[in-house]
């Protein structure tokens, strides 16, 4: 065959088809032995592979001479593996070009129709290409002549063997026409030819997860479950985010394709073009379940990719293998993991030994709550309460740099330790520390202070709960039967979590009035007994003796006494009122049964027998107990000294009588 047109013709590689040459001597006129110098013309096919976002759509011009430097050649990836077969389509060429109608170019095109439409059998032998090289290379002698009748020879070339990396959908049956002429008498004894195809595309997969904080005790976690909901974006390493184009031409995160981890907490970007040695980021974006910052559940650490994959396309199947570099629930460990296609796409995954494993991962974690306790939550003014502050240290601490414990308590709070007293308390797991060293911060204007942890220092101690005590007291005068909080927040990287302790103090308001009248009595002393114990209030350190009415009792301490005669005496006052402020209610969840104990009654009083036993309240008037005395009244006086000079009057009356009456009658007889 000759090349037509300038001594030239085009062997066009399309999609399907590599168009025939015009075939010298169109009536299928054999070439004569005169005109050749060889029975077959060698063959090389150079086998070019092309990503699916690089794939040209034009077709290669093949002329039989080397391409290599066609910009679309250059762009391609030779492919290994590759293997081809001839197979002698001669007589259905010609017969199909004589029956056709039109010019020598329609009789082509109808005989090249046929040659793809005709079926290979099974058991059709043909010419197999070795599998190309590492070059993309195979080298076949094609007979020139074919057929039952030794015309021209034409074949119809199938690609039937295809790595398991590239795609057979792109690959085309193309016919080649020999023999070729380079002029009109020189035989073209070696020819070049550009078959294209395209690489398969990859799936980039991993499964997030999220470590909770444990609903039933919100100072640990939960063991890392599947996270939905969780949004990533995907960059080259140094490059562009992909963009909702799904090309790398993303400048900003904003700009970028957003993948959402779903209900398994697995992100897939299916069907994506990669480039072979390239690395290729993960970074997460805010959503509605994590956030870098404030979130309210799950955080992560902005402007770092939790996960990083490096594609590198096998020199022997072209497989696109994957390399995943993750960052385990610590944040600092990396693992990797390699993905394979089969040849279905589908990827396996070993780990860095080979054995087999899961994908890669991905980890939200939430922020863990401080927690703080009491000793007792109802107590007397006075009472040293301890105070005890606990933190989970969380598994993701590399990601932290600040962890800060900031202890806010209530002005009727009273701080009894001091900075060392604090930090002496501090263990790890429940034991003492040496390598963690804890910095006190006091702000006793605010009622705070600070303790501060150096979160490198804790990497070690990650999953473990750090805590310390303090002491302190509730002041007099504390508002009674209210809450006295104790607050503990935990202020780190990503959102601040709090926790309190609450207490409270109580009191009893009593009313002295007379059994009858009900008239509010004053002068009346009282004493209040606790079990074997007596209330004695403290001013400055001294005891205080008595105080009178109710207000009073709140501006001072109280402790306990054994000796009954150190109590301090609770006067009513002129309206009859008194009590006491600053006392426990109930202890181990039963009330508290105190007793009030009369030791002198008011003036003109019987003072009371029996101890009147109260609980403490509110301590407001509403709740007032009233208690009540009688008075002694008045009664008539009998058999008394005062009645004495009576008598003796009476008798000198009577006797000065009966003399007067004797002299009488003695003078008259």
């Amino acid at each position: 065959m000759k090349r037509t047109g300038k001594g030239r013709f085009n062997i066009v590689l399309g999609l399907f088809v590599v168009l025939i040459p015009f075939l010298l001597a169109s009536t299928g006129a054999d070439v004569s032995a005169d005109d050749t110098t060889s029975k077959d013309t060698t063959v090389t096919l150079h086998k070019l592979g092309y990503d699916k976002d690089q794939y040209p759509d034009q077709a290669i011009e093949n002329t039989g001479d080397s391409l290599a430097d066609d910009g679309t050649v250059k762009a391609g990836t030779p492919i290994k593996g590759v293997v081809f077969t001839a197979y002698d389509r001669t007589d259905i060429y010609w017969t199909a070009y004589k029956a056709a109608d039109g010019d020598a170019a329609a009789k082509m095109k109808a005989g090249q129709s046929a040659v793809l439409k005709a079926k290979v059998e099974q058991t059709e032998a043909g010419t197999d290409f070795p599998a190309t090289d590492e070059a993309g290379l195979s080298t076949a002698d094609l007979a020139n002549l074919g057929g039952t009748n030794s015309d021209n020879a034409v074949y119809l070339v199938k690609e039937t063997k295809t790595p398991e990396g590239v795609s057979n959908q792109k690959s085309g049956d193309f016919v080649i026409g020999l023999p070729i002429f380079k002029d009109e008498d020189i035989l073209d004894k070696n020819i070049d030819i550009y078959p294209k195809n395209m690489f398969t595309t990859s799936t980039l997969e991993f499964t997030k997860y999220g470590i909770a904080v444990d609903s039933k005790d919100e100072t640990k976690l939960t063991p890392a479950s599947p996270l939905a909901g969780a949004m990533f974006v995907l960059k080259e390493e140094n490059g562009d985010y992909l963009s909702n184009q799904n090309k790398f031409d993303g400048t900003t995160a904003a700009d970028a394709q957003k993948f959402t981890s779903d209900k398994s907490g697995e992100v897939s970007v299916p069907d994506i073009s990669l480039t072979s040695g390239k690395t290729y980021e993960f970074y997460e974006v805010d959503s509605t379940i994590s956030k870098s910052a404030n979130a309210d559940k799950y955080h992560y650490l902005a402007n770092r990719a939790p996960i990083k994959v490096t594609a590198k396309r096998g020199a022997a199947d072209s497989k696109m293998v994957l390399t995943y570099t993750y960052i385990e629930q610590d944040s600092k460990t990396e693992t990797t993991v390699i993905g394979t296609p089969d040849k279905d796409g589908k990827y396996a995954y070993t780990s860095a030994t080979g054995a087999k494993t899961n994908e890669a991962k991905a980890y939200n974690t939430e922020v863990p709550e401080p927690d703080k306790t009491v000793d007792d939550s109802d107590v007397d003014i006075d009472e040293n309460l301890t105070y005890k502050i606990s933190q989970l240290v969380p598994n993701d601490i590399a990601d932290y740099q600040e962890f800060s414990l900031v202890d806010t308590y209530d002005p009727q709070l009273a701080l009894l330790a001091s900075d060392k007293d604090i930090l002496a308390t501090v263990t790890i797991a429940g034991k003492p520390v040496s390598d963690v060293a804890g910095t006190f911060i006091d702000d006793a204007t605010h009622n705070q202070f600070t303790v501060n942890f150096t979160p490198a220092e804790l990497e070690k101690y990650a999953g473990k709960t750090i805590q310390f005590t303090v002491k302190m007291k509730v002041k007099p005068g504390a508002k009674l039967a209210a809450g006295i909080d104790n607050k503990v927040t935990f202020n780190n990287d990503f959102t601040p979590k709090e926790h309190k302790a609450t207490v409270k103090t109580y009191g009893k308001q009593f009313v002295k009035t007379e059994w009858l009248s009900g008239k509010q009595l004053g002068a009346a002393e009282f004493i209040v007994q606790r079990g074997n114990s007596y209330l004695q209030y403290v001013s400055k350190g001294q005891p205080v003796a008595k105080i009178t009415g109710y207000t009073d009792t709140s501006k001072d301490d109280l402790v306990w006494v054994t000796d009954k005669d150190q109590a301090t005496k609770l006067i009513s006052d002129d309206n009859g009122q008194f009590g006491v402020q600053g006392l426990a209610q109930a202890e181990a969840g039963q009330p508290i049964d105190y007793q009030l104990i009369e030791t002198k009654a008011p003036e003109g009083h019987v003072i009371l027998k029996d101890a009147v036993v109260f609980n403490a309240d509110n301590g407001t008037e509403k709740l007032a107990q009233k208690v009540v005395n009688h008075s002694k009244g008045i009664l008539p006086h009998t058999g008394g000294k005062g009645i004495i000079i009576f008598i003796a009057t009476g008798c000198m009356l009577i006797l000065v009588s009966i003399i007067y009456f004797k002299k009488r009658n003695g003078q008259t007889v």
